[in-house]
């Protein structure tokens, strides 16, 4: 992974390929996961629906996370009322 920044408050990550994003994001996601059931008792995961998030779910379902803890919602600017 290299970083630069662009722009101030900025930063763009560039990975070797798909695998070494996902697995960086994902070690991302589970920290940050992992910190709010350590401090707070529980946590929240917000993801987007589609195709492109499949591989990180794969990865983060691989994780020694006590999910009862963790909700998990969608977000997602398509969702619209089931009616």
């Amino acid at each position: 992974m290299t970083s630069t920044n662009s722009k101030p408050g900025a930063r763009l990550h560039r990975f070797a390929d798909a695998t070494a994003t996902v697995e960086e994001l994902a070690s991302r996601v589970i920290r940050a996961i992992a910190h709010d059931i350590a401090t707070k008792g529980d946590a929240t995961l917000v993801v987007s629906g589609g195709s492109t998030p499949v591989a990180l779910f794969g990865r983060l379902s691989q994780a020694d996370l006590d999910w009862s803890r963790v909700t998990i919602t969608l977000a997602d600017e398509r969702w619209v009322p089931a009616d």
